[in-house]
């Protein structure tokens, strides 16, 4: 007899999506019905776990496989039963799962980096963030932008359409690039400022660093060392790098396996190829 395909949300770090489940399980690990369900309670109850799903408007899911064939992204219309204990967010639906998520960029401006490769830096996040989901109660995208010291271009709760994020984005083409390359303050920042709830992070949704650098820090701060305190607050972090000269500073930078976090490229102009390989790990599939 034909099984009967269901449909989930599933929750990371912003919205993921709403996603397709039967009784074989996408998310196959943990399941159970939380009273009063929130995403924090179940983020809590996966701890451990890449991807929480949120079912039927009860049931919690923990798993480390999103994308797969036979559990495909619907329309996040399809994923409408309200959370019992947050009403404003959705649980999923019957066999439907939600998923969240929200990232930020750490974009390097040193003088290394020429204006027009900031620009092709600009352009790849830009194209990168076309593809995600922005919204409040989806994903949400942060931009930390750094040299000697860094600037906030904008917060996590900043914007929350896609349109009006890629303009801010668009906005940063022609900044001015300047100063030495302090990727271990940068980070430090992101986690002591940019990803605090009293500055627009949101409770209970994972979090997400993307550093994108074309050289070796030469800060104070060991730039590994400030990752590694951003994974034990639960935040997975990518490291795409320009060049392989400090291909070991972007291994120490992201999680492991360095296979799936770490991208690089020997020259700007060829981020864009980068693309298909990252926008899927943030939380959207390309068309």
């Amino acid at each position: 007899m034909k099984q009967t395909k269901w449909q989930y949300t599933i929750s990371l770090l912003g919205y993921m999506g709403c996603f397709k489940d039967d009784r074989n399980r996408h998310l196959k690990y943990r399941i159970a019905d939380l009273s009063h369900t929130t995403l924090l309670k179940c983020k809590q109850h996966c701890r451990g776990f890449k991807y929480t799903g949120l079912q039927a408007g009860a049931y919690c899911l923990c798993g480390n496989t999103l994308i797969n064939p036979t559990y495909p992204r619907v329309l996040d219309s399809e994923c409408n039963f309200p959370c019992p204990g947050e009403s404003f967010r959705m649980c999923g639906a019957g066999w439907k799962n939600s998923i969240y998520r929200d990232v930020v960029y750490v974009i390097d401006k040193s003088g290394s980096v020429t204006e027009s490769n900031f620009n092709e830096a600009i352009n790849f996040i830009y194209m990168v963030t076309e593809y995600l989901t922005i919204g409040n109660d989806a994903i949400m995208v942060s931009i930390v932008t750094y040299s000697t010291t860094y600037s906030l271009e904008f917060a996590l709760n900043t914007y929350s359409t896609n349109t009006s994020v890629l303009t801010a984005i668009n906005g940063l083409i022609g900044t001015t690039t300047d100063g030495n390359t302090y990727t271990g303050e940068a980070l430090r920042f992101v986690q002591t400022y940019i990803l605090q709830t009293s500055n627009g992070a949101r409770t209970g949704v994972d979090k997400v660093v993307v550093v994108l650098t074309d050289g070796a820090s030469n800060g104070a701060i060991d730039p590994g060392t400030a990752a590694d305190s951003l994974r034990t607050d639960g935040v997975e972090v990518f490291a795409v790098g320009i060049g392989t000269s400090h291909l070991n500073e972007l291994q120490d930078i992201a999680n492991d396996p360095a296979s799936y976090y770490v991208m690089y490229v020997s020259d700007f102009i060829f981020l864009c190829g980068l693309i298909p390989a990252l926008v899927p790990k943030l939380g959207n599939y390309l068309d």
